[in-house]
């Protein structure tokens, strides 16, 4: 990763074509001059979630907003603070800054009776009461600052690092709660409980691969994917 380059791409997968819904997911790639960036949001499909889109595109913008402010911060910070300590605040920030920008999106734009006119009036005002829920979104990012790579992950999705050309790794233990097509979200209360990350020195570091649950489930095998992630880096 001694060039730090990057590339994010979104696209509609064909289960969302044949039932007629939006793409849910976002990306992008962000660079500055301290630092490099990817980050991915899987907007929930659920019905209940049906402003997951938003979500995600409102988890891109405070992220990137986030990581320009950290950069800037990053070596102050380190005179304070423990990395991993400062690496966690700023998950805290991610998460909270998150909500607020959720809250500002529904004061502005109450639920239209074409978006819950599905539900009955007792979880309409379940929904009314936990307006996040609608804006539900998974949240998977890698950026470099100074010699080292960060990798957060709230939710389902994958994460793979290319060690040498060569080597697939997994830097993000395993999360428990995700089975069945259930996962953890930003907009679960105690979203900041399930938050995984891991920081490593970027030496002997080919690329990062980052990519939704649905990348990851149109592959057979776990080889056949690791394959896939070997000829996306190079």
């Amino acid at each position: 990763m001694k060039d730090k380059k990057g590339i994010a791409v979104s696209c509609i997968g064909s289960s969302h074509i044949k039932c007629g819904k939006e793409c849910q997911d976002r990306s992008k790639y962000i660079a500055g001059e301290r630092y490099s960036a990817v980050v991915v949001c899987d907007g929930h499909g659920g019905d209940k979630h049906f402003r997951s889109a938003i979500g995600a595109e409102l988890a891109i913008k405070v992220f990137e907003k986030a990581i320009t402010e950290l950069a800037d911060k990053y070596h102050s910070l380190l005179k304070k603070s423990k990395p991993d300590t400062v690496l966690r605040n700023f998950e805290k920030h991610l998460v909270f800054s998150w909500r607020e920008a959720v809250t500002e999106h529904y004061k502005s734009n109450p639920f239209l009776p074409d978006e819950i006119s599905k539900f009955d009036d007792t979880f309409v005002d379940e929904l009314k009461e936990n307006y996040h829920i609608s804006y539900g979104s998974t949240f998977l990012s890698c950026f470099t600052l100074k010699d080292e790579l960060f990798v957060i992950q709230l939710g389902d999705g994958e994460i793979r690092l290319l060690i040498n050309d060569e080597q697939i790794v997994f830097p993000i233990p395993h999360d428990d709660n995700l089975m069945f097509g259930v996962t953890t979200s930003l907009c679960n209360a105690d979203a900041i409980q399930y938050v995984r990350d891991c920081r490593t020195k970027i030496v002997d570091i080919s690329a990062c691969v980052m990519c939704s649950d649905g990348v990851r489930n149109s592959f057979d095998t776990e080889e056949h994917f690791n394959g896939f992630c070997k000829t996306l880096a190079n």
